[in-house]
């Protein structure tokens, strides 16, 4: 699982700045240490690729990353004012006592919201 949070709460602003806050825990609850091959991506509600982000490496091996969303990363696609659904989907694999090489799957889930006038 992992424990994820943001200093702008769940609401992004439209080709703004979004900072993503992830503890990467175990079943049990503790930091769990990737092994090196942290990788995210960035969804919409319907699983279509935001700004090319599929499968971005993470530069580091941490229990706890910070991923920074700017700009198109926060684009609105459709024409609706209502703010849009997106998903960061973070993977890796790690070793434990319950063996090793395993999966490590999780998404965060946070809304764009349109503003009246982006340029």
């Amino acid at each position: 699982m992992a424990t994820p949070s943001s200093p702008l709460a769940l609401h992004a602003k439209e080709q703004s700045t979004y900072i993503i806050y992830a503890s990467l825990l175990d079943s049990d609850g503790t930091a769990l240490t990737p092994n090196d091959d942290i990788k995210w991506s960035l969804v919409d509600d319907e699983n279509n690729v935001i700004n090319s982000r599929e499968d971005v490496p993470y530069e580091s091996v941490a229990s706890s990353l910070t991923i920074t969303l700017t700009g198109d990363d926060l684009i609105i696609q459709g024409r609706s004012k209502s703010p849009e659904k997106r998903y960061l989907v973070i993977e890796c694999t790690y070793d434990s006592d319950l063996g090793t090489g395993l999966k490590f799957k999780h998404q965060v889930e946070f809304y764009v919201d349109n503003l009246h006038k982006v340029t």
